[in-house]
């Protein structure tokens, strides 16, 4: 549904947009299953929400699998 909005936008572009964000997350708030987004950084400065959705009480694990991942991505750099 396109890029994070501007902090300049109006509020009902605000809006819109925590109303997408809403419909990619309801999945696992209404399963009930645990789900951790981190921010992934693309060419050109593009950054965009990686989200990952684990099995019933797979919490910790996610959030390790999250922090790894994280790490894992340090020093990378663009390669614009």
């Amino acid at each position: 549904h396109g890029l994070p909005p501007l902090v300049t936008s109006s509020s009902d572009e605000l809006l819109t947009n925590r109303n997408n964000n809403i419909r990619l997350t309801i999945l696992s708030t209404l399963s009930g299953l645990p789900q951790v987004t981190i921010p992934v950084m693309l060419p050109s400065t593009l950054r965009i929400g990686l989200s990952f959705i684990g099995p019933r009480n797979s919490d910790l694990q996610l959030i390790s699998l999250a922090r790894q991942i994280a790490i894992a991505g340090e020093g990378f750099e663009s390669p614009d």
